[in-house]
């Protein structure tokens, strides 16, 4: 007889998961009245069960249906949840309408905050950036809704209006961003770019050089790419780890103290005897062997210490191809390193690899790739300090690494953000508890102590231990000496530059006070420096960290000067009342805008002969800004000034300094066309207004 249905036992139901355990879909052990997950979690726990018994057998007072109340009040709280719930779930919803209406019909209004951007049409719109505020000694505000704007608002639809439905600047057709944004920013009046927008210049300025806003950015993108070096080199040497790392320590490492010098070479003795690895530490020798395979000993330069000998000869003596010799060797290594770079963490050791690979990238001239790398030290640097529990103990090797990388980190990111507008990984914003890294124990290390024939070329430091400790000192007065003038340069261009020109002719009194202000300052600042980097403005440096000094003080001299040079040269198209002020203030004044043209000279004298490291590129270009401030003093001799006798071999030995170095960086090279235009324009312009008659005996 076949089975009926009456055969099959019934199944037996499977006990429900609460509703916290299904909703974050964990298996339930279905414990009364808390399962085990909830108690853990501190969750109320409700089960389906316990709801339908509720709603069944209770009323709407919470009573049973005999009458008797709930002892412990469970259902009531299980509804009194389940409504918080469904307001939850009400609110999301209107919230979600409420952004849906915002991004397809409300425009946003931002235009009631100074300095920030006006989006007042519809969707699509150009944003149109308001002037700032002319506030003295005040920085504009952020940019964001008022107070009354935000209500009401998602917090996401002012910035999908911004990525999806427009482009920044407003350009939709052009396939490209537009610059805009980098033009308006704060410190754009200190850019060798904002020169071109000087009146004094736009009758002899084409219009396509006068809308450059980015050397770096409008020139070849060939920087953006990974550049191999031509020809062949001898690629990686097995036995040369340890070499070219005490080279390293004795020409690279000095100018950016980071490592541990015992540590690197254990390093590099330890690669040699068993092999390179895929680790922090054969990253860190690869890129060491790479710098020093690429670097020559410093050398006092030949050139002229006093700008007013400059003449054609000195002009031909600029080689037209900087040394590159070592590069495709030095490519081999740091190809090497670069494959270890994508395995490292966020240790300090991996912060070190990253920043040692922006220098080399800064050694090659592509100074966008070096920010890459500057970002992600700094980046994994502040992943680290936040990670961690606690500081290690003041004496320990590891806390003096970690302020080493930061404060080496803090230099490059504000050279970047000042030099071209890159903006900071934010490690500025940390309040990171020591204002200097500790210096190390001036003993003398076995990385600076060479043996015999050790290194490839230049002279051997010596195994003294006096020299040794010689030296040590002295890179560290040069290492604290540029994270103190660093931070002090950085405030003095911040007070100076953040409103620009406009502001400058409004209160010329203020600015002239500043530039005296500042100009005591470099003078306090340069007397108080330690001997073994002291340096005399008459006399060729006598080591490499003078030389890198004077340099430094030399722009930022030229830093606080420009304004009040500006103000000589522009003040004539003002109205004729603030003219006489102008002239009265300023014109009178001449000691400051003559300074100003004397330093503009002995920088080009001092940085067209760079040797090659770090900071070249960054070098190289402020011959470019004080060339053109010449040509802007010999073309407007009513201002009272008088360029150099030989401005126009000065002004050749910029371009010719830009050009030779432009062979490797495409935006050296647009520099050098600009300013060669502007060159020739200028001295047709004055010979048509018979301008050279009063200079016959120039160059």
């Amino acid at each position: 007889m076949p089975p009926t249905t009456t055969d099959f036992t019934r199944r037996k139901r499977v006990a429900q998961a609460c509703q916290f355990c299904r909703l974050r879909k964990t298996k339930c052990d279905n414990a009364r009245p808390t399962c085990t997950y909830c108690l853990q979690h501190r969750a109320r726990c409700i089960y389906d069960d316990e709801v339908e018994a509720a709603a069944g057998a209770g009323d709407e007072t919470g009573a049973f249906s005999n009458g008797q109340a709930l002892d412990d009040g469970s259902s009531q709280d299980i509804l009194m949840r389940l409504e918080e719930i469904k307001d939850m779930l009400k609110q999301a919803q209107e919230t979600h309408e409420r952004t849906a209406r915002l991004l397809q019909s409300a425009p946003l209004s931002f235009s009631s905050l100074p300095g920030s951007m006006s989006f007042n049409g519809s969707v699509g719109t150009a944003p149109t950036v308001l002037p700032l505020p002319d506030l003295p000694g005040q920085a504009a505000p952020c940019v964001g809704p008022s107070p009354e704007e935000a209500q009401g608002q998602s917090p996401w639809a002012a910035s999908n209006m911004g990525s999806f439905q427009q482009t920044l600047g407003g350009g939709t057709d052009s396939g490209r961003v537009d610059m805009s944004s980098a033009h308006r920013s704060p410190l754009h009046a200190l850019r060798p770019e904002s020169l071109l927008e000087w009146a004094v210049f736009q009758p002899i300025l084409s219009d396509a050089d006068t809308g450059i806003k980015s050397f770096l950015f409008e020139s070849d993108s060939g920087d953006m790419a990974v550049v191999e070096s031509k020809g062949a080199g001898r690629g990686i040497r097995d036995d040369a780890y340890i070499t070219l790392c005490r080279k390293f320590l004795a020409h690279v490492h000095p100018r950016n103290p980071l490592l541990d010098e015992d540590t690197l070479m254990g390093y590099a003795r330890d690669i040699e005897e068993n092999g390179l690895r895929w680790d922090g530490a054969s990253c860190l020798v690869l890129l060491a062997c790479a710098l020093a395979a690429y670097t020559k000993p410093w050398r006092q330069s030949e050139a002229l210490t006093d700008a007013s000998q400059v003449g054609p000869a000195q002009v031909a003596s600029i080689p037209a191809i900087p040394d590159s010799e070592g590069r495709p060797e030095a490519d081999a290594y740091f190809t090497a390193a670069k494959k270890r770079l994508g395995l490292l963490g966020c240790s300090i050791q991996d912060s070190q690899c990253f920043f040692i690979a922006s220098i080399y990238e800064k050694y090659c001239l592509r100074p966008v790739q070096a920010w890459l790398y500057v970002q992600q030290a700094s980046s994994r640097l502040q992943a680290y300090l936040l990670q961690k529990g606690k500081r290690p103990a003041p004496t320990t090797s590891s806390l003096q690494l970690e302020q080493r990388i930061f404060w080496s980190c803090f230099r490059a990111e504000s050279e970047f953000h000042l030099g071209i507008g890159l903006p900071s990984s934010g490690l500025e914003e940390l309040s990171y508890p020591d204002a200097f890294p500790a210096p190390p124990e001036m003993v003398g290390g076995d990385g600076l102590e060479p043996a015999g024939d050790s290194y490839d070329d230049g002279p051997s430091p010596g195994s003294d231990a006096q020299l040794r400790v010689l030296q040590q000192q002295r890179s560290w007065s040069y290492y604290l000496a540029e994270i103190s003038l660093r931070r002090t340069i950085d405030d003095n261009a911040r007070l100076v530059y953040a409103k620009g020109p406009e502001y400058w002719m409004r209160h010329p009194t203020q600015v002239v006070q500043q530039c005296r202000d500042s100009e005591m300052q470099i003078s306090v600042w340069h007397h108080h420096l330690p001997p073994l980097i002291q340096f005399d403005q008459g006399q060729p440096p006598k080591n490499e960290f003078s030389d890198g000094l004077q340099m430094r003080f030399l722009e930022w001299r030229e830093m606080v000067l420009r304004p009040v040079l500006y103000l000589v040269l522009h003040h004539h198209l003002e109205s004729q009342q603030r003219q006489q002020s102008h002239a009265h203030q300023c014109c009178q004044q001449q000691a400051l805008p003559a300074k100003a043209v004397e330093v503009c000279a002995a920088t080009i004298v001092h940085n067209v002969f760079e040797q090659r490291h770090g900071g070249t590129w960054f070098i190289v270009r402020r011959p470019f800004t004080c060339a053109c401030l010449i040509i802007a003093v010999a073309l407007h001799p009513a201002s009272g000034l008088s360029p150099p006798s030989n401005w126009r071999s000065l002004v050749k030995m910029s371009i010719q300094a830009l050009r030779s170095w432009g062979c490797e960086a495409p935006d050296l090279d647009r520099m050098a066309g600009v300013l060669e235009n502007l060159y020739h324009e200028a001295c047709r312009l004055l010979s048509i207004l018979g301008g050279e008659n009063s200079n016959k005996n120039n160059n």
